[in-house]
């Protein structure tokens, strides 16, 4: 009887087994949608916030600042005529992905907060609630995957997930050469909105790339500018003062111009100075 038992717990135990492993993992369950579009959501980060049509970000980049604010279709940020009482008119809540897929490749991401009529509007098939690592993954295997022409709007609601901080994921992608450069230069451009020496020894290194491709160089420079000043100033003023390529030393000059920071004028005056 025994015997019995044990072989009756070993069978369950291997039929849920085999049911995980035939359930896949949240790329796959994307990967099978290749038309139409799919839904899925996770919590979001602290700090995020929005409606069915806004997204705004407050990290540490908005401290003092109005959150970076946009549209959850659009690219367009929009801090202008920001009111900190605006602030809390949007709510909390999980982050709603929509992706349209067309022949197995990304054409379309929608993103919002809170709303839970969200994929109705879209006739999704629901994927449901999925754990933040999961989603986060998922996406940025797609990157990966190369899995379209936009695909690279993908990266923005990885990133936005609860808990994200695989920035070397992303910098791993920022280098890879297979994917198309404006896929790459999203990877740079969110690679320049994190905190942390990682994230910064990343494009730093991809600044210094002799092999790399020039455009994409710039748009690291650029990504440096966005960090706070106290670590983007030196970065960008050795850039300007000492890279070999005078192409790339007037980028670094260009986005030293529009830092808010005292050190800048000091700096345009010794080079003056030495002309």
């Amino acid at each position: 009887m025994k015997n019995l038992s044990k072989l009756s717990t070993l069978c369950f135990l291997l039929l849920i087994l085999t049911q995980v492993a035939a359930a896949g993992t949240l790329f796959d369950e994307i990967d099978e949608v290749r038309d139409g579009w799919v839904h899925f959501e996770c919590e979001a980060k602290e700090g995020v916030r929005g409606d069915s049509d806004i997204i705004c970000i407050r990290d540490h980049l908005q401290i003092n600042h109005a959150p970076r604010c946009r549209s959850g279709h659009h690219d367009d940020w929009d801090d202008d005529d920001w009111d900190d009482n605006d602030w809390d008119d949007f709510e909390e809540g999980p982050l709603h992905v929509s992706l349209r897929m067309h022949r197995g490749e990304v054409e379309d991401v929608d993103i919002c907060i809170g709303d839970s009529d969200f994929r109705l509007k879209r006739r999704a098939q629901d994927l449901g609630e999925v754990a933040p690592e999961e989603a986060s993954r998922a996406l940025l295997e797609l990157v990966a995957a190369d899995a379209g022409p936009d695909v690279g709007d993908c990266i923005l609601p990885a990133t936005l997930t609860k808990g994200f901080d695989d920035w070397g994921a992303l910098l791993d992608l920022a280098r890879n050469r297979r994917l198309n450069e404006d896929t790459r230069d999203d990877c740079i451009f969110w690679l320049g909105q994190a905190a942390g020496d990682e994230a910064t020894r990343g494009l730093r290194s991809i600044v210094n790339d002799d092999d790399e491709d020039l455009g994409v160089r710039e748009s690291a420079i650029f990504a440096i500018s966005q960090q706070d000043s106290d670590e983007s100033f030196p970065i960008l003023k050795r850039i300007a003062m000492n890279n070999p390529h005078p192409k790339l030393r007037r980028s670094a000059m260009f986005w030293l111009a529009q830092l808010d920071d005292d050190r800048v004028i000091e700096l345009l005056e010794e080079i003056l100075l030495e002309d």
